[in-house]
């Protein structure tokens, strides 16, 4: 049946809805909702760079980084154990918000080859979160140590402190830690060995310059010695060891005399290391005789007793008991290491003998080792001189010949340890009174024993004993000392000079230059019996008088030219 046509028009279809708008409204939300979440995230837990202080005098980014290890535990309780390299701003350090330890593990090395002493106790780091956030732009890429807020453990107080250690204190070890821990920063780049070279050098050159007197104030029994600032001395007239400042000015008494009934003590082998001087005390009779090596502030402060020598020793200052005598007649300082001669000396009738021993020991007493030791048969007295690496020796002897002696000397080198002994020259009527070692050249005080004379004359030689000369010669109208002192090849010597009619002898400074020239400076106004000379940097302190035992009373200081300056005590 056809369709009907009723006429009605018919509705039109109903459009649909959409819903696009609503859809991105919601995305849109989402995402809102989950980068905040993100945002939110990443301010609490994720990593950022994190900026400490450090504080190390002259440290700068042309050393190698500071390798800190920082264990702890970040927002989440995740545990951290890492090593990280922090540079001269502090940077280099990312960590997630959460409170950290960090341990320097070696000093860094700088650029002239320091080094820090590494500090003990770990630093606390402490990295805030940075709490809800609405726009990436808030979300810091840095946070500092000292802007956490007032309520938050920042770490404000993380600070890296390093203090220089003395460059003639650093150890082997030290270098070597210090380049372990650089070599594995991935910015090293091999900076890290070629600094070690650099503070190996340093520090050679520190402990070859550190030295507690010099060589001559060694020979002249080290009555005095210099900081630079200040000269240390000992006076029996004064009553000990005293210091004063090289003008004179300021006189001090730092280590006084111990005196009583039966008892006298009296104090050598001056050394001075840093604020700290070293000496040998002496105790001359009465209970407790003997000898102690010693050390107490530049200021008096602190004294200590660092070594003595048994009751069984019987001391004595070479004194010739029949079953013999030890004495301490040296001490030396040499890097950070003291030295120090025992002498036993055993006399009976015309049969004499000597035991020398050489003893080291740590500048705080311990490690008391001894180094090596030989013996001289029907020997003189022996003079010894310790240098930094070899000792050296006259093997002063004599030998009953009739009714006279004969007389024979061997001057012997050899290592600290003992071995590779060498004999540098043999000398018949003749005897060797004190020696010393300096700038590659052995000095020696020589006395001619062939007849009733005595002279003695002050000679060099190459310390292989090679290119001996004559520096300084006695004649009938100058007699030289035994004790005499070497600055810049120039010798100072003690002489005695005499008008050839009488008995009188006026004391005199005598100064050889290399040149052949010499001259002297008259002490007899300055000092009774001048015995022994100290150089004390641009000067020199010269002793005079003493007791029984040869112990100064008198010190005067003379320039270089041989013209008085201060008498500390006449």
């Amino acid at each position: 049946m056809p369709p009907v046509d009723s006429g009605a028009p018919q509705a039109a279809p109903k459009p649909r809805k959409k819903h696009r708008g609503v859809l991105v409204a919601g995305i849109c939300a989402a995402v809102v909702v989950a980068g905040g979440v993100g945002l939110w995230w990443y301010g609490n837990h994720a990593e950022r760079q994190v900026s400490i202080k450090v504080e190390a005098p002259n440290y700068s980014n042309d050393a190698t980084r500071i390798p800190l290890h920082v264990t702890g535990a970040d927002a989440d309780g995740k545990s951290v154990d890492k090593t990280v390299y922090v540079d001269a701003d502090g940077g280099g350090l990312s960590l997630s918000p959460g409170t950290y330890e960090a341990t320097v593990e070696a000093s860094p090395i700088l650029a002239d080859g320091s080094i820090y002493q590494v500090p003990e106790e770990p630093v606390t780091i402490s990295v805030p979160s940075s709490g809800p956030i609405e726009t990436l732009a808030s979300v810091p890429d840095a946070i500092q140590n000292n802007g956490g807020g007032a309520d938050s453990a920042d770490g404000s107080d993380a600070v890296v402190q390093l203090t220089p250690t003395d460059p003639a204190y650093v150890t082997d070890e030290q270098i070597a830690a210090a380049v372990d821990a650089a070599s594995k920063d991935p910015n090293d780049n091999g900076k890290a060995q070629s600094l070690s070279q650099t503070a190996t050098v340093k520090r050679d050159e520190a402990l070859a310059a550190l030295i507690g007197n010099t060589p001559s104030g060694y020979a002249n029994t080290g009555w005095g010695t210099s900081d630079g600032t200040y000269d240390y001395f000992y006076s029996n007239t004064l009553g000990g060891i005293y210091r004063s400042k090289n003008d004179g000015s300021s006189p001090e008494l730092l280590v006084e005399k111990e005196t009583g009934f039966e008892y006298t003590s009296y104090d050598y082998g001056l050394n001075v290391s840093g604020d700290t001087l070293y000496y040998v005390k002496y105790h001359s009779s009465g209970k407790g005789a003997g000898a102690s090596i010693c050390s107490v502030g530049t200021d008096g402060s602190n004294p200590q007793e660092l070594y003595a020598t048994s009751d069984a020793d019987t001391m004595g200052w070479h004194f010739n008991f029949t079953n013999g005598s030890c004495a301490i007649t040296q001490l030396y300082l040499y890097g950070l290491k003291l030295y120090y001669i025992l002498d036993y000396d055993v006399r009976r009738g015309d049969s004499t003998q000597q035991t020398i021993e050489l003893w080291s020991m740590d500048e705080d007493g311990s490690n008391q080792q001894k180094l090596s030791s030989f013996t001289v048969d029907g020997s003189e007295d022996v003079p010894v001189f310790v240098d930094r690496d070899r000792l050296y020796y006259a093997a002063n002897t004599r030998s009953k010949s009739g009714d006279s002696f004969k007389y024979s000397t061997a001057l012997i080198s050899m290592n600290l340890d003992g071995s590779d002994s060498k004999q540098l020259g043999s000398y018949q009527d003749t005897g060797v009174q004190s020696l010393l070692v300096q700038d590659g050249k052995l000095y020696a005080c020589v006395r001619d024993l062939s007849s009733s004379s005595y002279r003695a004359d002050v000679v060099s030689m190459d310390v292989d004993g090679s290119n001996a000369a004559t520096l300084c010669r006695s004649s009938d109208m100058l007699h030289l000392q035994s004790n005499f002192a070497v600055v810049d090849g120039k010798v100072y010597a003690i002489g005695f000079s005499s008008s050839g009619d009488s008995d009188s002898f006026t004391p005199l400074l005598v100064m050889a230059g290399s040149d052949g020239n010499v001259t002297t400076a008259d002490l007899q106004a300055k000092l009774i019996i001048p015995s022994a000379i100290c150089p004390s940097g641009d000067h020199l302190i010269v002793f005079g008088g003493g007791n029984g035992g040869g112990a100064p009373d008198s010190a005067v200081t003379f320039d270089l030219d041989g013209v008085a300056q201060n008498t500390y005590t006449k």
